[in-house]
């Protein structure tokens, strides 16, 4: 049925697990919920890789608080998702998502042919 391979989601982990702060080249995920905004910014910043961190948050006014305090290279929120975002980091190489991931795979080439008085 082709090469999907499902993704192994752990929730709510604590930070000492090997996964937590180990890259794992695999399709995982983990999950944490917090109920206290410093104490998730906290345990965010705490991963050496943090590549990227999803925010999904009842109360919107303090989503711009902990975007700018999560140190992640890239960050997301459900409105946000789609764009565009720079995964330059340890680990990652280059952008992900949106029309500028799709333009790093593009090379422009330009083909010059002399039609002399053919036109």
């Amino acid at each position: 049925k082709g090469f999907f391979i499902k993704p192994i989601v752990f929730i709510n982990i604590k930070d000492n697990i090997k996964i937590y702060y180990k890259e794992v080249f695999s399709p995982l995920v983990t999950i944490s919920s917090f109920i206290i905004k410093e104490e998730a910014t906290k345990h965010t910043n705490n991963i050496f890789y943090s590549l990227r961190a999803a925010i999904f948050i009842k109360n919107i006014t303090y989503i711009y608080n902990i975007i700018k305090k999560i140190k992640a290279r890239s960050k997301s929120t459900p409105s946000l998702c789609g764009v565009s975002i720079n995964s330059k980091s340890l680990s990652g190489i280059s952008r992900e998502l949106g029309k500028a991931r799709i333009t790093a795979y593009i090379t422009v080439k330009a083909v010059y042919v002399n039609l002399g008085n053919r036109l």
